[in-house]
């Protein structure tokens, strides 16, 4: 049987603990709470000892889970990213919580693998010294211009969160100038507010990645054969009769033939592509397995959603992206006439 001084021992008081400590006490603790059933003179000593334990538990999980949020959340050095085609604008922030500690820096560089590396050697020799696991950086989203530097810098293991351009600009509160670098330095500002809600950058799978740019080829394509089908047919219908129209209606016809065939072409290779890879096989059979979800659709929901990965899988989050949630726009002048309209036709 534990003695209370043995429990003591276990429940001494947790300031000044290290991680590894406090998660071996925990496991002790848990074995305290995990006694078993026990003679009866000596119960209700044991179950004042089983409580006391519990309470200990609770309150150093807490500290726990305040400690690894800390090392998941907490950075001191904020790097704001203004990507473009052929340079990216750099702006850094020193801050404490939320005041800044320092004066702003500024850089840019060459969207190359020699730019991304003398970004880094310089964000490292303007850090003063802070350890790279408080960095962060922060851009907004752009597609292909910030795949570049992003695939780079989760390469080397840095912490980077790509945000949408409109949750950056609707924050940002009046802005008199812009330019790239007042960019980089908004980017910078809206990470040292927001670090706690920032999602790391992860790259996609590769078969994802290839079936994005297939789908986004096929959409390009459609979009051509549309416009061509289009023409052809107004020109059909407002031009008389001459060489010049029948050789337009001909080529017209050839161009949407082709295009025809590059559709076909590519929605084989976007089944061969999904059944090449097993998740996606099986995300994809889940969705079009809901009635009016076709091929098209499922693929659509899959490519922008990251394979629903990007909103941790909500529901709400996901039909909110695609505009299917809708939402009340309300004011107090408009809810009084609906209010006065339906008393005046209950009236009636």
């Amino acid at each position: 049987m534990i003695t209370k001084r043995q429990f003591s021992y276990l429940c001494c008081k947790r300031r000044n603990r290290s991680v590894e400590e406090v998660n071996q006490l925990m496991t002790q603790l848990k074995a305290i709470n995990r006694l078993g059933p026990l003679r009866h003179s000596c119960k209700d000593q044991i179950e004042s000892y089983r409580h006391e334990a519990y309470l200990e538990f609770q309150s150093i999980q807490l500290l726990t889970n305040s400690t690894n949020y800390w090392h998941k959340y907490m950075k001191n050095l904020f790097i704001g990213v203004d990507f473009s085609k052929e340079k990216v604008d750099v702006a850094i922030i020193f801050a404490d919580g939320l005041t800044e500690t320092g004066s702003r820096v500024f850089n840019e560089f060459k969207t190359t693998v020699s730019g991304y590396k003398q970004l880094v050697k310089w964000v490292e020799k303007n850090s003063y010294g802070i350890d790279p696991s408080l960095w962060l950086f922060c851009g907004e989203n752009t597609g292909d211009y910030s795949k570049g530097l992003c695939n780079f810098l989760y390469g080397k293991g840095y912490d980077i969160w790509l945000e949408n351009a409109k949750s950056i600009k609707d924050t940002s509160g009046l802005r008199r100038l812009k330019s790239d670098r007042a960019d980089a330095s908004m980017i910078a500002e809206y990470a040292m507010r927001n670090h706690d809600k920032a999602v790391m950058y992860k790259p996609l799978s590769e078969s994802l990645a290839q079936l994005r740019e297939l789908f986004l080829y096929r959409q390009m394509v459609v979009r051509h054969r549309c416009s061509f089908q289009v023409r052809r047919g107004e020109k059909k219908l407002t031009m008389e009769k001459s060489p010049i129209k029948t050789m337009i209606s001909q080529s017209g016809r050839h161009i949407v033939s082709e295009l025809n065939k590059e559709v076909e072409k590519i929605d084989k290779r976007i089944a061969e592509l999904i059944k090449s890879d097993e998740e996606l096989t099986e995300v994809f059979t889940i969705v079009t397995s809901v009635p009016g979800i076709g091929t098209q659709n499922a693929v659509c929901l899959m490519v922008y959603t990251d394979n629903f990965r990007r909103f941790n899988y909500d529901s709400r989050k996901i039909a909110c992206y695609y505009g299917l949630a809708p939402f009340g726009k309300d004011s107090a002048p408009v809810c009084i006439l609906i209010r006065m309209y339906i008393i005046w036709r209950t009236a009636r």
